[in-house]
């Protein structure tokens, strides 16, 4: 996506609350007298009256962090998005009642509405409404004047990003491939339906935030932990003993029990392990034995924007794995 694509999301939803108002994806500078068409085109309600009711957005600043697994950025857009609305008396009682009904209702709509803006973006923050009073438009009207900011996230692609080729050992990566072949069928009746099934393609030690818990969870990633595996160029003995984990991630639905659901999950996905000595498939790739030894529940993964839908459970399914030396 795009700053121009998320400015024109931005302004089809405060349309769609004031259709008269007019909108701009950018800020406008009209220096013709208040009275001129440009002017009146620019800023005045289309409901005929004349008076001024705008809204222009702009973006104050912006960053882009890589992400955990190395292969997206995470953008994040700081938007601003200013309101005028014309002053129509002397003490400001209706105009200014208006006026901060309109403030709240945009700010309302930005929270509690569709916070990926019809798809274009990840989410948004919880956006605040400020600078409230007045203030003259173009230098020539005083209108009540406010504007609300908020943080908009959308993903981009890196343009350079590294395999799990170069990272895994020769024996290890094809024993994960039948790993992960044989389990996901073993798992196609879960509900909520699990999204992806697959390595883990981060660096960290530690389990990784979803770049989009919506479209990304439920999901189980695979990891071994490169410091325990044996050198394989220097270990003499006949099997190779390496751990590993599987983590698998939910979304935690606001208000849900959800520390129950994900026991449960992690148990339905544990389940296929038990009372066999290896599963499926895995001799043709030398694995002799495997194990699950434990499983961890993590600390709540949260979003950097803060939105509490987006928050991440992690549970560490930890398991050894005994490998004979020439399958």
């Amino acid at each position: 996506m795009s700053w121009s694509a998320i400015s024109e999301a931005l302004s089809a939803r405060i349309s769609a609350l004031y259709p008269a108002s007019k909108v701009h994806t950018r800020i406008r500078y009209i220096r013709e007298p208040a009275e001129s068409p440009e002017f009146i085109e620019a800023y005045s309600s289309a409901d005929g009256t004349r008076r001024i009711d705008c809204w222009q957005i702009t973006r104050t600043g912006g960053k882009r962090v890589l992400s955990e697994q190395g292969a997206r950025y995470r953008v994040q857009h700081e938007a601003k998005i200013h309101h005028h609305r014309s002053v129509l008396d002397c003490d400001c009682e209706s105009s200014e009642d208006d006026f901060q009904a309109e403030i709240d209702a945009v700010l309302t709509d930005l929270i509690n509405g569709d916070r990926t803006l019809s798809d274009v973006c990840i989410t948004l923050s919880d956006a605040e409404a400020q600078d409230i009073g007045h203030a003259m438009l173009a230098e020539q009207v005083l209108c009540h004047y406010g504007s609300i900011s908020v943080t908009i996230e959308e993903l981009e692609a890196s343009p350079t990003s590294e395999t799990l080729d170069l990272m895994m050992s020769g024996i290890w990566r094809p024993i994960g491939n039948a790993l992960l072949a044989w389990l996901e069928p073993q798992l196609s009746g879960l509900l909520p339906a699990l999204v992806s099934c697959d390595w883990d393609s981060g660096a960290s030690k530690a389990p990784s935030m979803p770049l989009d818990p919506r479209t990304e969870c439920p999901r189980v990633l695979l990891r071994y932990e490169p410091e325990i595996q044996v050198d394989l160029l220097t270990n003499k003995g006949e099997y190779d003993v390496g751990r590993g984990a599987l983590w698998v991630q939910l979304r935690q639905p606001i208000g849900d029990s959800h520390h129950e659901r994900l026991v449960a999950y992690a148990d339905a996905v544990a389940a296929p392990f038990f009372g066999q000595q290896r599963p499926d498939g895995l001799q043709a790739v030398g694995v002799e034995f495997m194990q699950i030894t434990s499983i961890v529940y993590h600390d709540p993964l949260e979003h950097p924007l803060g939105e509490a839908a987006l928050r991440v459970s992690t549970a560490e399914i930890q398991f050894e794995i005994k490998v004979r030396r020439y399958p």
